[in-house]
């Protein structure tokens, strides 16, 4: 309704624009950072203890291996299984989007909220999520540390198929052939609950997730973002000589930031 009523006036290059800006960088941005880069010693005990717990609950439910993989968590693998390394508790909407610490970070965080309740209604009036249910269960999966960098960075989704909790892996550029051999030979990836105290990922979220992914991929939006982000991460010492650097985007990412 939203790209028919914006045609029809002229402006949907400007829903495109509000799109990317509430949805797309905004996902992109903090996406397969969390909790493989956050120091959780840094962080107040509490929350340290919460992030630690909930990355147990996840792997208890998910056998403590990587649901795409198979990698076992080097803790609870059988003996004479070498398929493990490092698992990370990886959220589908990210950690960043669940708390803000000041006025323009509220604001900026509520308009994605916004944005992914109006476009994924269910996500708030079925699952009932919000900002503060970020580290709720439905909203993580176990992943082999290669692969939740990969999912954050959306290129690699998990889009349904007509049996529930049954996903088709698609993924987007190259994979490294160090990772390839560990996907699924037939692309399907069944989530499966190994302790049934904590529910499984939730479907609308993944659906959110795998949106996001193919709007990036189709429209050419994820190559921008990619460049805003290589400014943010090297723009300690300066901008690009080249004067290519997009400022206002720049300070957007730096708003979603989790430092």
């Amino acid at each position: 309704m939203d790209a028919h009523n914006m045609a029809q006036t002229g402006n949907l290059r400007q829903l495109r624009d509000h799109l990317e800006e509430t949805l797309l960088r905004a996902l992109r941005a903090p996406g397969g950072r969390t909790p493989a880069t956050i120091t959780l010693s840094a962080r107040p005990a509490a929350e340290a203890a919460g992030q630690a717990g909930l990355k147990e609950r996840c792997q208890e439910r998910d056998g403590h291996r990587c649901v795409i993989s198979g990698i076992w968590d080097p803790a609870h693998r059988p003996e004479d299984d070498i398929m493990f390394g490092s698992l990370n508790a990886a959220h589908i909407i990210p950690f960043a989007l669940g708390s803000f610490s000041n006025e323009v970070e509220r604001q900026q965080i509520n308009a994605i909220w916004g944005a992914i309740y109006r476009y994924f209604p269910s996500i708030r009036s079925r699952l009932q999520l919000e900002i503060a249910d970020v580290n709720r269960e439905e909203n993580i999966l176990t992943l082999y540390r290669p692969l939740h960098e990969l999912f954050g960075a959306f290129h690699i989704v998990l889009e349904k198929t007509e049996t529930r909790d049954r996903y088709h892996l698609k993924t987007f550029g190259t994979i490294s052939g160090v990772l390839a051999p560990h996907l699924p030979r037939d692309g399907i990836v069944t989530l499966r609950s190994h302790d049934g105290r904590y529910p499984l990922p939730d479907p609308s979220l993944l659906a959110l997730h795998a949106a996001i992914g193919n709007i990036l991929h189709a429209t050419g939006s994820a190559e921008r973002i990619e460049k805003i982000l290589r400014d943010f991460e090297g723009a300690s010492g300066g901008l690009a000589p080249d004067g290519s650097t997009d400022i206002g985007s720049l300070l957007s990412m730096r708003l979603l930031s989790l430092d």
